[in-house]
């Protein structure tokens, strides 16, 4: 992997790719990046959250707090 493609990778996308894959839902990230246009890694997590509305998962958002001991 070229210096360029790792700065174009997004967690986001392969995390979605990943529970897609555990759920049987057919998600493919380079066709993902194509059909919305995507051209960096920075998505919101709005965005994503449209992405995977988009492809058949129900979507909430939550807020947590996490404290650290």
């Amino acid at each position: 992997m070229t210096e360029e493609q790792k700065k174009n990778v997004n967690t986001g996308l392969i995390s979605l790719e990943i529970v897609a894959r555990f759920n049987q839902i057919d998600i493919d990230m380079h066709s993902i990046v194509r059909n919305y246009g995507i051209q960096t890694a920075d998505i919101s997590p709005n965005e994503i959250m449209r992405i995977a509305q988009d492809n058949g998962f129900k979507v909430k958002k939550k807020n947590l707090l996490i404290n650290l001991m």
